[in-house]
């Protein structure tokens, strides 16, 4: 993300009032927040303000990271539901396991 974009959606996020801590790292927004039921609402209000105030064509997707939410910003045609499951890498790790017998 660009330097402006990134400040945008961190004086956007601030605003929100429902985080407890946020950083962008490598294009994505991490945030933790005071009641984690607010992580949709806040996906929905990102998305929004992206729509308006960055690119009409904007979509949010989001990851669960253990108590953190991973929010990126994507082509609305690439927006996907919330992702829970195993990340690839534990997936990979879990076939491995299995093919050597552990």
């Amino acid at each position: 993300m660009q330097k402006q974009i990134e400040r945008q959606i961190m004086l956007f996020t601030e605003a929100t009032g429902v985080t407890e801590r946020a950083e962008v790292i490598h294009g994505t927004l991490f945030v933790k927040f005071h009641n984690p039921e607010d992580k949709e609402w806040f996906r929905i209000s990102l998305k929004n303000f992206c729509k308006i105030f960055i690119n009409n064509d904007t979509g949010v997707n989001a990851n669960e990271v253990g108590d953190e939410f991973a929010y990126d910003i994507v082509p609305a045609k690439d927006e996907t539901t919330w992702n829970t499951t195993e990340t690839q890498e534990s997936n990979i790790s879990t076939q491995l396991d299995l093919q050597e017998g552990k």
